[in-house]
This record gives structure tokens, C-alpha cells and sequence, in this order.
């Protein structure tokens, strides 16, 4: 649906895609393999699951010859999903390398291949969930802390697909220009290897290093871990996937009374002053960063005194006084009070914001509701940084203004959103089970589905919510735990069904030694971090794009794909399109002429 006075610039150029996949040529086989064995390279925007649509991907293919085209920025991620099917015969001894070319390795691109594994869904988060295998859980081959090795896929089972996927970063000192690479699958029995060349364009275009939208992922922790050593990993996980885990205050033993800032600067510094990351960045930051505990658990209750509040105060403001003076204070708030839902609540809202604003004029007291909803209770002026949840957000023309803020003269960076169970239903399936007969769920909403990092939805509801972030004027996003699932000790890897949904709350994985081979445990990225990534480089692309050619023409450009956060195409070729043409305004300042889309989920062509 587009909005009065939005229309479609693409018009007719979402046209119907040939095919998923690049063409794999029968392989020569001997032995016990058959020659029904296919393996393509799929884009990021599509979810291949055990066989439910991998059956149909290799159904058709793109001329033969043809190659597997993308594009991606200066300074961006970008991936490959490298799918393979044997319909009627177990296949062994399987594996697969990757080389770029040698102009690519001189340009400094770099590659880190992973292999997909499967997590079971038994409930459907709602009615548009998937059941059975999805793949969310990326291991991979080489970790980038320790370079330990890993284990990988070594098996085709008969008629279903396996997967890895493979993450490509450009430099910013990576020329624009055109290159190749090479996946290789080998198997037991093949009397050839199954090649599959891709090529991609570097653009004449660089993403910043660090965001300039905020965001917070909070981070839990995970029982019987080196808390230390993991808030780093995963931070650094974080960074990696373009997002940031604000809990490292929490985390720090540096952070006593007074701190301990020259230890901290030492071993915390990099993350908030800039640094280099395992894999690809090499000098981001944290765009977010919450503020300690202090001394109470409560700041309105009787046994937390005015002495309690005091020492907090002070602490809080040695805080900000060394974040002012190395330039980054600007990161700081503080999580003060998590959805209010009674006068308890809003008192002890009050109280803390209160003291908050005692340690420092600019620490910004944070409150996960809305500035009406603030007014209504007598915090309207305590609450500096406003994170409503996205379905209480107020659209106007093509949404994009967040109007009651804007009036208020609420700047863009002290409106954040979330998204939370309400996106998909907080109870047990969030609708009748489509399996059961059931029919539509209420929480579609008039116009569609909200966004949600749920592993049985698409890729495109799991990484269209930065879409929403731009197209509401707002300037960041926050979300409840990275975490949550391994922090109440449970098995991650199949147990995750929380608040009405699969993955709600758990968006990484403990890479144990028993789970993924090695020495060392490291944190592992879900298919669904990687789409968070995509859609945060998305939202980069977005305000570049802006900056060009002014809000109105990209607006019009979107307006295809979303309109509104519950009003949006699921589907992967009009995303893929519309990221190419945001692309081709931040890049040209003008669309490609003609719109020459090859495949959905690569972003087409050159």
C-alpha cells in the first residue's frame, strides 16, 4: 500500500527474477554418487530450509554461463549463501573453499566462510512462521579470535539442503572496481569438483565506520563463561554485524568507586574510542553505552538512602566527566526504567531520573515508553531519551516524521524504538497453528506484519526493521537481550522459544568446543544477525542516498517496499531491487538505467 502522495519510482522494474540460484553444471560423477547432485550460490534475503523451497530454488536455472552477481560498498559486509542437494543419494566427504581473485586479495577484500546449521521449530512464532529445520546458526571454519579450526559440513543427506555461508568485506582503500571469486564443493565419489564462479562490483562508495544511528543490543551474559573475556567477544560480534551491545559498564571491573580509568582506557578504550575488529572493520566504535547499577537496586525504596543516592550521583558523574573529555559522552545514557506500568513504577522512574540528572545536565535518563504516555504520569521533561515500541509509533505522510516527538522538539538521536513479542504475539504461537487449521492472526494488523527477529520468519522481516528507523525520522534502535536463552542456562541451540517466539531475546550462540570443535569457545553469529547487519548497512545506504538527493525522491524510491513498520512487501526480489536502486541514488545520484536486476536476493548486477 503507498500512502497519499507516495508513489512507486521503480514503477515496472520489479520485474519476475529467472531463478534464486547460479546454475550448476551436471556434475561427472562416479562411484556411488548420483548426477542429481546440484549446489548454487544464493543471495542473503532468502531462508533455504531442509527442503521445503530448496527443491523449488534448483527447479530452474539462469542461462548457462551466466554468473552470481552482487555489489557492495567501501567499508561494507556482504554474503553468499552456498547451497547443495543430493535428491536421491547420501554424499560424504564434503567440503568447500572459497578464492577471491588475485586483484580482489591485492585490493584487500577479505572472506570468511561459515558452515549453516539447523535449529528445529515445533511452535511457529505466528501465523507466517515456518515450521521444521531453519537454518540461524553460522560456525565458522577458521573463528577470527583464536584461529582455531572448526568443524564443517561434511555430509549431504539424501533430498536435503546443507548450506554455509560466506561473509565478503571491501576496505576502504579497496579500489571501485569489478572482481571474481571462485566456491569450490568437493565430494567423495565426484569425478570432478562442482564449481561456482561469482563476481562482484566494489562501489565508488564508502560506509562509515561507525553509524550514525545508535543502537543497543543488550547482552545477558552466559553462565560458566569468562564474563569479561565474553562481554568482549560479543561486543566485538557486535561490531561486526554493525550493532552495539551497551552493557560493557556493567561488565567492567575498572568501574569501582572512583574508576579505575587508566586500567579501563587500557582494556576497554578501543570499543568506545575506535579500533579494529577480528573480521572487516578495522576502526568502529560502540554507538551506545548504558550507565552502572550504582549503589541501589531501587532508588525510591526506604533502605536505598540519600547517602546511597549521593555516592551514585558522584560516581555516574565521574563517568560522564571522562566520556566528556575524551569526546564520546555523547554514548551515555542510562537505562532508567524498563516499560512503566504503574505509579510504583513511575515513581521510581522519577526518583532515578532524578539523580541521573544530578551526575550530569547531559546524561540522558531512558525510558522504554511513550512521550505521551510520559506526559500523562509527570515525566515529560525528566525522560531524555524516548524508546517506544514501534507499534505505538504515529505515521504520517509515508512516515516519515515522528510528529508528536518533532513538536515536542525531541531531536531524531534522542528517539529511539523497539520491536518486543508484541511484533508476533507474547503468547504461545501467537496465533492459531496454521498446521492445526488454524487462520489468520489478529496481530497482522489493518496493512501487515510488524518486523521481528523471529528465526521461523523471512529474512526480509528479519532485517527490514532499520527500514523503519529511517522512514520514521528516528535515531536508533534498541532490543532487549542478545543473550537471553544461554543466560537463564538454557541450551540455545534447541531450546529458544520465548515470550511467543523462537529466538526472542537470543540473536547469538555459545560456540563451545563440544558444539563446534576447537579449544576455545567463541560467540557465534545466527542467520538473523547477519540480516540485522544487512539492514543496518541498508539504513547507511538510506542516509547517503538522502544526503544526495534530498528525503523526498528516496521516500519515493521505498515506497515499493515499505510504507509504514506493519507495511511492507515480504519479499525478497523487492527488497533486493530497492537496496540496489538506494544504492545506485547514494553512489550516481541517479537510478541505473536500465534497471538491469539479475538475481533477487544478490542485489543484482553490475
Amino acid at each position: 500500500m503507498a500512502l497519499s502522495g507516495c508513489t512507486n519510482a521503480l514503477g515496472t522494474t520489479l520485474q519476475q527474477y529467472p531463478s534464486l540460484l547460479q546454475p550448476t553444471p551436471s556434475a561427472a560423477v562416479g562411484g556411488t554418487v548420483s548426477s542429481d547432485v546440484r549446489c548454487g550460490l544464493v543471495g542473503p534475503i532468502v531462508k533455504v530450509l531442509l527442503d521445503a523451497n530448496a527443491a523449488s530454488i534448483f527447479a530452474a536455472s539462469p542461462p548457462a554461463g551466466s554468473s552470481y552477481a552482487f555489489t557492495l560498498a567501501r567499508n561494507e559486509y556482504e554474503s553468499i549463501q552456498v547451497i547443495c542437494r543430493s535428491a536421491s543419494t547420501r554424499v560424504t566427504g564434503v567440503s568447500l573453499s572459497v578464492v577471491l581473485s588475485t586483484e580482489a586479495r591485492a585490493a584487500g577484500i577479505v572472506q570468511l566462510p561459515h558452515s549453516t546449521r539447523n535449529y528445529v521449530v515445533t511452535t511457529v512464532s505466528d501465523c507466517s512462521g515456518a515450521h521444521g529445520s531453519t537454518p540461524d546458526i553460522l560456525v565458522p571454519f577458521v573463528d577470527p579470535w583464536y584461529n582455531q579450526t572448526r568443524l564443517r559440513h561434511a555430509v549431504l543427506p539424501v533430498g536435503e539442503a546443507v548450506g554455509w555461508w560466506l561473509d565478503v568485506f571491501a576496505p576502504p582503500s579497496a579500489p571501485a572496481a569489478s572482481y571474481t571469486g571462485i566456491v569450490t564443493v568437493a565430494a567423495t565419489g565426484l569425478r570432478s569438483p562442482i564449481t561456482l564462479p561469482f563476481t562482484f562490483r566494489v562501489r565508488n562508495l564508502t560506509l562509515p565506520d561507525v553509524s550514525p544511528y545508535a543502537s543497543a543490543f543488550l547482552y545477558w551474559g552466559a553462565p560458566g563463561s569468562s564474563s569479561s573475556w565474553d562481554m568482549r567477544a560479543t561486543m566485538e560480534l557486535g561490531l561486526m554485524h554493525r550493532i552495539s551491545t551497551p552493557s560493557m559498564l556493567r561488565w567492567s571491573s575498572e568501574m569501582t568507586d572512583p574508576p579505575q580509568w587508566t586500567s579501563f582506557a587500557a582494556n576497554w578504550g578501543k570499543y568506545v574510542l575506535g579500533g579494529a575488529m577480528p573480521f572487516g572493520l578495522a576502526n568502529t566504535s560502540l554507538t551506545a553505552l548504558a550507565m552502572t547499577m550504582g549503589y541501589c537496586i531501587t532508588y525510591s525504596a526506604a533502605s536505598c538512602t540519600a547517602a546511597s543516592h549521593a555516592k551514585t550521583s558522584a560516581v555516574w558523574g565521574n563517568i560522564y566527566d571522562w566520556f566528556k573529555a575524551h569526546g564520546v559522552a555523547h554514548l551515555l545514557f542510562d537505562y532508567t526504567y524498563d516499560e512503566p506500568q504503574d505509579e510504583v513504577a513511575w515513581t521510581e522512574l522519577r526518583t532515578r531520573a532524578g539523580i541521573v540528572r544530578r551526575a550530569a545536565s547531559g546524561l540522558r535518563p531512558m525510558c522504554t515508553t511513550s512521550l505521551s504516555n510520559g506526559r500523562a504520569h509527570g515525566v515529560g521533561d525528566l525522560v531524555q531519551l524516548w524508546a517506544p515500541i514501534i507499534n505505538e509509533l504515529s505515521v504520517t505522510r509515508c512516515g516519515s516524521t515522528r510528529n508528536t516527538y518533532a513538536t515536542a522538539n525531541i531531536s531524531a538521536r534522542n528517539v529511539w524504538a523497539y520491536q518486543s513479542c508484541s511484533s508476533h504475539g507474547c503468547g504461545a504461537g501467537g496465533c492459531t497453528d496454521p498446521a492445526a487449521g488454524g487462520g489468520a492472526t489478529p496481530l497482522r494488523g489493518t496493512q501487515g506484519w510488524w518486523p521481528s527477529y523471529m528465526i521461523d520468519f523471512s529474512m526480509v522481516r528479519n532485517r527490514i526493521y532499520p527500514w523503519v528507523t529511517w522512514l520514521y525520522g528516528l535515531g536508533g534502535e534498541l532490543y532487549w537481550s542478545l543473550s537471553y536463552a544461554s543466560a537463564m542456562g538454557r541450551d540455545e541451540w534447541t531450546d529458544q522459544f520465548v515470550a511467543g517466539g523462537n529466538g526472542d531475546g537470543t540473536l547469538t550462540y555459545r560456540g563451545t568446543a563440544v558444539k563446534i570443535g576447537g579449544m576455545s569457545e567463541v560467540p557465534l553469529a545466527s542467520v538473523r544477525l547477519k540480516a540485522i547487519r544487512d539492514g543496518q548497512e541498508d539504513l547507511m545506504y538510506l542516509a547517503l542516498a538522502e544526503a544526495r538527493v534530498g528525503r523526498a525522491e528516496v521516500e519515493a524510491i521505498i515506497s515499493g517496499l515499505i510504507t509504514s513498520a506493519n507495511s511492507w512487501a515480504d519479499d525478497a526480489a523487492t527488497m533486493a531491487v530497492t537496496r540496489e536502486a538506494i544504492g545506485d541514488l547514494a553512489e550516481f545520484g541517479v537510478l541505473a538505467t536500465p534497471m538491469r536486476v539479475k538475481d533477487p536476493t544478490g542485489r543484482g548486477g553490475v
